[in-house]
C-alpha cells in the first residue's frame, strides 16, 4: 500500500509537466498588427494568418483585396510564408506570442514584427471626424504639381485613404487613430507608403500636418 501511494503521488507530480510538454502550440490564426522597417521608417499594416503547420498561410491587404502567400510552414516556433509572385518571404520566430523576424526580398530584407490585433482604445467622442476630401499643399513633385488631393473614408477610429496625383494614386492606405494622431500606410508585400498625420482643431477649420485644408473645387 505504501508503495502504491508513493507511485500515485509521483504520477500526480509528473503528470502536469507531461501535459505541458505535449500541449499543442497556440494557434497563430487571426488578425495581426504588423510592421516592417524600411530605411529607418516603421511602416505599420494589417496582416492575417490562417491555418497551421504545413497548411499555414498569411495575407497582406491591398485595400479590400487580399494578397495571400503561395506556401508556408510553422515548425518548432519558426514561421515561413512564401510569396512566390513577389519572390519574397516572411521569416519569423514566435516569441512570447509575438512574431519577430524579417521580410526577405532576396537581395535585401526588412525587419518584420507583429503582435495580435487590438482595436484602437480611443473613445468615439475622442476621435476627430476627417471623412472627406482634403488638399495636401507644398508638395515636392517632379510633375509640376503644387498640391495633391487626399481622400478619406472613416468608420470610427479606422480610416482608409488615398492620395491622388497626376500620375495616379498611392493605392489604398489604411490605418487608425492612436495616441492623438492618425497613421495611415500601405504595405501589400510589393510596395510601401506611410504617413503620420496629427489632427488639430482651430477656430476656422480642422487641419492636418499633411493635409492643411479641405479640398475646395
Amino acid at each position: 500500500m505504501k508503495r502504491l501511494l508513493t507511485t500515485i503521488v509521483a504520477l500526480t507530480l509528473i503528470a502536469p509537466s507531461l501535459l505541458r510538454a505535449q500541449a499543442p502550440a497556440p494557434s497563430l490564426a487571426g488578425l495581426w498588427d504588423a510592421a516592417v522597417v524600411v530605411n529607418g521608417l516603421e511602416v505599420p499594416f494589417r496582416f492575417e494568418i490562417s491555418g497551421s503547420g504545413s497548411s499555414i498561410s498569411g495575407s497582406f491587404f491591398n485595400g479590400d483585396e487580399k494578397v495571400t502567400s503561395t506556401g508556408g510552414k510553422l515548425e518548432d516556433g519558426a514561421l515561413t510564408l512564401n510569396f512566390d509572385h513577389y519572390a519574397t518571404a516572411v521569416e519569423a520566430a514566435v516569441v512570447n506570442g509575438r512574431l519577430a523576424g524579417i521580410y526577405n526580398r532576396g537581395t535585401t530584407y526588412y525587419p518584420f514584427y507583429a503582435k495580435r490585433f487590438t482595436p484602437p482604445a480611443a473613445f468615439p467622442n475622442e476621435v476627430p471626424q476627417i471623412d472627406g476630401l482634403w488638399q495636401i499643399g507644398n508638395v515636392a513633385s517632379n510633375k509640376g504639381e503644387a498640391a495633391w488631393r487626399f481622400i478619406v473614408r472613416q468608420s470610427g477610429a479606422e480610416v482608409t485613404a488615398a492620395i491622388l496625383r497626376v500620375d495616379g494614386d498611392t493605392g489604398a492606405l489604411a490605418g487608425s487613430y492612436r495616441n492623438g494622431k492618425f497613421i495611415v500606410s500601405h504595405f501589400s508585400g510589393a510596395g510601401r507608403w506611410c504617413s503620420s498625420s496629427r489632427h488639430r482643431k482651430t477656430d476656422r477649420s480642422r487641419s492636418f500636418g499633411i493635409a492643411p485644408r479641405r479640398w475646395l473645387p
